[in-house]
C-alpha cells in the first residue's frame, strides 16, 4: 500500500512562543493510508525576536542535545538530569539520527523552506531535538518526539496553564476541518520536585477532509511539558490505537530526574 507522511495537528511551544521560523511540526509519523494537512497553522518571526539560547544555568541548548544518550530502550541527558524508557517494541533514535530524521519528515510534509527554517533555529542554538522514538507498526508508526528550547519561552505561565493552552490550539486546528476533537485538561503531575503538565487530544476522522476519505480513522495526540536545568521540554506523542496511546502517556509521565 502506498505510503504518504502524515502531519498531525500541532502547535507546538516553540512557535506560539514567537521563535524565529516555522517551528511547528512536532510529532509525525509514516501512514499507509492517510494525508492529514497541518490544520493548527504554523508561526513565523524574525530570528532576532528568539531569546534564551543559552539556558539559564550556563549550558547552551547546543549542549544540552549534545549531553543526551540511548541506551536500548532508555534515553539519558546528563545535563538536563532526565531518563525516559521506551516500551518494548518502539525504537529510539539516537540525537544525530533524529535530527536528520526530524528534518527530513518536515521537508516531505511541509516543505524544504520549512524543513530549512527549523535547521536555522537550530544552528542559531534557539532550539534542538533529544529523541524520536517509533513503533515498528506497518502502516500507522505511532511515534513520540521532544523537543527542547528555553524555559524564557513558556514565560510567566505554569506548564499546566500553557499544555491548556495547546491544547485549544490542536482543539481549533480540528474545527479547521469540520472534527470535534476530545480534550483531556492537562494534568499536573510532581516528579522530585518538577512540575510535568501531560495533556491529550483525540479525534475520529471519518468521511471527506481537506479532500482525503475517511472510514472511522483514530488517531490520538499527546504531550508533556515540563522545566528542567533551565530549559523548556515539550514531549509530543501520535498515537494509533489505545495500547500505543497508553504505552506512550506512561512514557511521558514517569520521566525521571536526577534531582
Amino acid at each position: 500500500m502506498k505510503k504518504i507522511a502524515v502531519l498531525l495537528a500541532a502547535v507546538l511551544a516553540l512557535s506560539l512562543a514567537g521563535c524565529s521560523g516555522d517551528i511547528s511540526s512536532s510529532s509525525q509519523t509514516n501512514s499507509g493510508r492517510r494525508d492529514i494537512v497541518n490544520s493548527a497553522g504554523t508561526s513565523s518571526s524574525d530570528s532576532s525576536q528568539a531569546s534564551g539560547s543559552e539556558a539559564q544555568q550556563g549550558a547552551t541548548i547546543s549542549e544540552m542535545v549534545a549531553a543526551g544518550s540511548v541506551s536500548g530502550q532508555t534515553y539519558t541527558n546528563s545535563v538536563l538530569g532526565i531518563t525516559y524508557t521506551l516500551p518494548d517494541g518502539w525504537t529510539v533514535d539516537n540525537p544525530e539520527d533524529t535530527l536528520q530524521g526530524q528534518l527530513d519528515r518536515l521537508a516531505a510534509t511541509q516543505g524544504q523552506e520549512v524543513a530549512d527554517s527549523n535547521k536555522k533555529n537550530i544552528d542559531a542554538g534557539y532550539m534542538g531535538y533529544l529523541f524520536y522514538a517509533s513503533t515498528d507498526a506497518e502502516q500507522e508508526t505511532s511515534n513520540i518526539l521532544l523537543q527542547i528550547t528555553s524555559e524564557e519561552m513558556i514565560g510567566d505561565a505554569s506548564p499546566v496553564d500553557y499544555a491548556d493552552s495547546l491544547a485549544s490550539s490542536f482543539e481549533e486546528g480540528y474545527k479547521q476541518f469540520g472534527v470535534e476533537a476530545k480534550v483531556d485538561k492537562a494534568e499536573g503531575i510532581d516528579r522530585n520536585g518538577h512540575e510535568i503538565a501531560v495533556a491529550s487530544v483525540q479525534a475520529v476522522l471519518d468521511g471527506t477532509i481537506g479532500g482525503t476519505e475517511f472510514n472511522d480513522y483514530h488517531v490520538s495526540q499527546a504531550y508533556s511539558i515540563y522545566t528542567a536545568n533551565g530549559a523548556l521540554v515539550v514531549a509530543m506523542l501520535s498515537a494509533f490505537n489505545d495500547e500505543d496511546l497508553e504505552a506512550g502517556l506512561n512514557t511521558l509521565r514517569n520521566v525521571t530526574f536526577a534531582s
